[in-house]
């Protein structure tokens, strides 16, 4: 697809999926002031909080909206300030359940977590970065030549606090589980506590970007802790109308027509299980996690396990996909700079030939798949999302264009001049993918 042909598709498909019903973006936004407990806050939170005052509607546990723990007139007044975008602070509550108030405006950033770079520039705020960790300065060249002007403020596992405090941060961006994992909640509250001790006068603002079915809720919570509203439920609703339109013919399906899937992650015999984004995305691309009863080890990783290769071949799955980690200039991460599928290419090579593997119905039927890291975490989840239904379900999503959908991200939302029709490497299958793309 060449770029003229790109922008008018992008035209008839906003069209389309004005017409898509929100499934995916049915999600209470967890902001003080949002009195009716809906997705925005605007006129309506006032009129409810007026009820709230004249004693017609319930009090609702976000109707405090300056967060002071009394119910009055203040609090219309706030709201007020919210809907027009002068509020100076905003307390909201984050991943973990956690309240948090900010002081606003928001001017600098610094970012622990890879995936929210990406959001940032989609919402016109990847100016406000100043500093980052190593694991989320990635493929600097071609997909964030900016990231070379941040500061290093060392890796997820080992923060340079003192790098921190000289980029004089307003918000700090933490890396966050997948918000189903509860189970990991303890460790993150743990790390924020360490972060703010660290950290005097800085704001954690720990958010998901990595579920694909938080994933809108907490662009548009950023939106409003940047001041950047309008951008945030832009980007949140061409997710959400991709999102709801791929899905909505995996619903129908009833367990019989769901292939059984073994995701390869870490490691060839490392799977995800309930509570990992793997599953997640095999559940809503109509699969079957031949994982999804695995129990989490005790003391272990609460989202996969090391499986026993026996173990597979006694699951027989139809479809296998092994998770392939790209380098690039700065690691793995977003891969734009690389064109040839070599690694992937070697991933599917090896996984096809294992012995041990000849026999089970995903390699003797040609369904074994490699995909890049990217595309099983952050925006680029629901990039990764339309190759599974592709790969799951080829005879519904016959229609589905895997490059129109990427495009559009890459151009509408990220601001790259970057042609799928002449670069990039993601995927791998000799038939159906010998570009890698």
């Amino acid at each position: 697809m060449n770029i003229t042909t790109f922008r008018i598709a992008m035209a008839t498909l906003c069209l389309s999926l004005a017409l898509v019903p929100a499934v995916a973006s049915d999600f209470t936004l967890q902001i003080f002031g949002n009195a009716n407990m809906d997705d925005t806050i605007d006129e309506q939170d006032i009129e409810y909080f007026q009820g709230i005052l004249d004693g017609v509607n319930e009090k609702t546990s976000l109707a405090d909206a300056n967060y002071d723990g009394v119910i009055d007139e203040k609090d219309i007044e706030q709201i007020k300030l919210i809907i027009r975008g002068e509020e100076t602070e905003l307390t909201f509550v984050d991943v973990v359940g956690e309240v948090e108030t900010i002081h606003k405006p928001v001017k600098r950033i610094i970012v622990l977590m890879s995936d929210a770079p990406e959001v940032l520039r989609a919402l016109n705020a990847d100016d406000r970065i100043v500093g980052a960790t190593e694991n989320a300065m990635r493929d600097g060249e071609v997909y964030f030549p900016e990231s070379s002007s941040w500061s290093s403020v060392g890796t997820w596992t080992n923060i340079d606090y003192e790098a921190v405090l000289s980029a004089q941060p307003d918000v700090l961006i933490p890396y966050t589980p997948h918000a189903e994992s509860e189970s990991v909640w303890p460790s993150t509250i743990e790390t924020k506590n360490e972060y703010k001790g660290k950290l005097p006068g800085v704001s954690i603002i720990a958010l998901d970007f990595v579920t694909p079915t938080h994933f809108s809720e907490n662009v548009v919570k950023l939106g409003y802790i940047l001041g950047k509203r309008h951008e945030a439920e832009e980007f949140a609703n061409w997710y959400d109308g991709h999102l709801n339109a791929i899905i909505a013919r995996t619903d129908e399906l009833s367990e019989d027509e769901k292939p059984r899937v073994f995701t390869s992650t870490y490691d060839k015999y490392r799977t995800g299980i309930p509570g990992s984004r793997y599953h997640e995305m095999m559940h809503m691309a109509g699969g079957i996690n031949i994982a999804r009863d695995t129990p989490i080890p005790a003391g272990g990783s609460t989202t996969n396990v090391e499986i026993d290769p026996e173990w597979v071949i006694e699951q027989n799955p139809d479809i296998i996909i092994r998770k392939v980690f790209l380098e690039t200039t700065r690691g793995s991460g977003p891969c734009y700079s690389l064109d040839d599928p070599a690694d992937l290419k070697t991933a599917w090579d090896d996984m096809t030939s294992t012995p041990e593997l000849a026999n089970v119905n995903a390699v003797k039927n040609g369904r074994v798949y490699t995909i890049a890291n990217m595309l099983q975490t952050g925006p680029h989840t629901l990039i990764g999302l339309a190759y599974y239904v592709k790969w799951f379900h080829p005879e519904i999503y016959e229609d589905l264009d895997l490059d129109q959908i990427h495009q559009e991200y890459l151009t509408r939302f990220q601001g790259l001049d970057y042609n799928l029709d002449e670069h990039g490497a993601f995927v791998y299958h000799p038939d159906e993918h010998p570009k890698g793309r």
